[in-house]
C-alpha cells in the first residue's frame, strides 16, 4: 500500500502542471488515469489486461464504448469510465456507466475525471449499478484510509468475494458517519430524549428540556471528539523520540518558544490547545511531524515545515471576549472567522486542509479554498 500512495502522492504533486496542458478526455486517460492503473499493477499497454474502448451493447444502443475494461485472469472484473479532468462527475456520467454495467459481468465500476475516483457496486440489486458510491477517493484529498480501500483495486489483492464484502462495510460505514455527523450538528428529539432520561430518569421532557439538553448533547459530542483527537495527537508526540513531550512542533519551534518569552510572548494553553486541533485536521493532508508552530504578540501562527512562507493558518485567542480563527490562502491572503471556543475550530477543517494542501501540491482552485462564515480578508502573512 506505501508503494501505491507514494505513487498517487506523486501524481497528485504535478496535478496543477498537468491540468494546464490536459484539455480533453484523451489526454485525461493518458496522463492521469492510466498513471493510476499503473500504480494498482496494471500493464496499461497489454489490451488483454487493459482493455480500451470496449464495446457495450445496450439495447437499442448498438456500437457504446467503454473507456477501460480491467480484466484479471481473463475475466472482465472493473469497468471504467473517464470524463476529461476539468469535467465535474455528475449524475449524468453516472447513468452512462449505469448502462454499460447492467450488459457486462464485471461486478466493478469506476466513474473518473482522472482526480476524483467514484467506485460503484450492485450491492442493492444484482446487476444493476447502486446509485451512490462505496467509496470515493480524490487526489487532491488524499487519505491513508481512503488509499488503502482503493489498493483492492489493485491486480495483486483484487478478489471479488472480498471486494464485495469490503464494499457493503464501506457503504454502511459511510452513511452510519452520514448519520452520525448530522446528529452532532443537530441531535433527533429521540436522541435528546434517551440522554435526559439517562440522566433525570424522573424528570418531565417539556419544551424547556428539549431545548435545553439538545444543545447540551450536541456541545457534549463536540467536546468528545475534540478531547478524543487532542487524546491521540499527544499519544503520538509522546513516542517521538524529542528532548521534550512539550515540543510540539519542530524543534526550532520550541526554541523560539524559550527566546519569545524573554520578549513578553507567553503561549497560553488554550492555543496550544487550538495548535492540536488544527494539526490533527492537517494531518490528514501529510506527516504530523511537518506541521508546527510559532508564538508571537498578536497571534499564534500554525506552520508547514517550519517555514513562515507556509503558514496555515492564525489564532487570535490574545482578545479579552473575541477569539479570531485565520486561515491563510493563495497570493498570502488571510481570511479571517470569528469563533467561541477552540471545539469551534472543527467547523473549518475543510478550509485547514486546503490551506495545507496549498503548500504540499499548488494551489487548488479559489472555489475549494475557503468557505463558511466570512469576516474579512487581511493582505498579507
Amino acid at each position: 500500500m506505501s508503494a501505491l500512495r507514494e505513487r498517487l502522492r506523486e501524481l497528485a504533486s504535478r496535478l496543477p502542471e498537468l491540468q494546464q496542458h490536459i484539455q480533453t478526455e484523451e489526454a485525461t486517460k493518458t496522463s492521469l488515469v492510466m498513471p493510476v492503473l499503473q500504480a494498482l499493477g496494471y500493464d496499461v499497454f497489454n489490451p488483454s489486461e487493459v482493455v480500451p474502448e470496449l464495446t457495450a451493447d445496450v439495447g437499442t444502443k448498438q456500437g457504446e464504448k467503454i473507456d477501460f475494461c480491467l480484466r484479471i485472469g481473463g475475466k472482465d472484473c472493473i469497468l471504467i469510465e473517464v470524463k476529461a479532468c476539468h469535467c465535474r462527475l455528475s449524475k449524468e456520467h453516472f447513468s452512462q456507466l449505469y448502462r454499460y454495467f447492467s450488459v457486462s459481468s464485471a461486478r466493478f465500476a469506476l466513474l473518473t475525471n482522472g482526480i476524483e475516483y467514484w467506485a460503484f457496486s450492485d450491492l442493492n440489486e444484482a446487476n444493476k449499478l447502486d446509485m451512490v458510491p462505496f467509496l470515493e477517493l480524490s487526489l487532491r484529498d488524499l487519505k491513508d484510509r481512503s488509499v488503502i480501500d482503493f489498493s483492492s483495486f489493485s491486480k495483486e489483492k483484487f478478489d471479488v468475494d472480498g471486494n464485495l464484502g469490503s464494499a457493503r462495510d464501506l457503504k454502511y460505514t459511510k452513511e452510519v458517519r452520514r448519520l452520525l455527523e448530522s446528529q452532532v450538528e443537530n441531535p433527533d428529539e429521540a436522541i435528546v430524549k434517551f440522554f435526559f432520561k439517562q440522566i433525570v430518569p424522573e424528570g418531565s421532557f417539556n419544551q424547556s428540556k428539549r431545548e435545553q439538553f439538545t444543545v447540551l448533547v450536541a456541545r457534549a459530542w463536540k467536546q468528545l471528539i475534540t478531547d478524543r483527537v487532542t487524546s491521540q495527537l499527544q499519544d503520538a508526540l509522546a513516542t517521538q523520540e524529542q528532548p521534550s513531550t512539550d515540543d510540539l512542533g519542530t524543534g526550532t519551534a520550541n526554541a523560539e518558544r524559550e527566546d519569545a518569552n524573554s520578549d513578553g510572548i507567553v503561549t497560553t494553553e488554550e492555543e496550544l490547545d487550538g495548535f492540536r486541533v488544527v494539526k490533527a485536521i492537517a494531518a490528514s493532508e501529510c506527516e504530523h511531524t511537518r506541521i508546527g508552530y510559532r508564538d508571537a504578540k498578536s497571534y499564534f501562527a500554525v506552520l508547514l515545515d517550519d517555514n513562515n512562507r507556509k503558514t496555515v493558518c492564525r489564532l487570535y485567542f490574545n482578545g479579552k471576549n473575541k477569539k479570531h480563527l485565520g486561515i491563510m490562502g493563495p497570493d498570502k491572503q488571510e481570511t479571517k472567522y470569528a469563533i467561541t471556543s477552540v471545539e469551534d475550530i472543527y467547523k473549518y477543517a475543510r478550509e485547514v486542509r486546503a490551506a495545507t494542501r496549498q503548500h504540499i501540491v499548488g494551489a487548488l482552485p479559489r472555489s475549494q479554498e475557503t468557505s463558511g462564515r466570512r469576516l474579512s480578508v487581511v493582505p498579507g502573512a
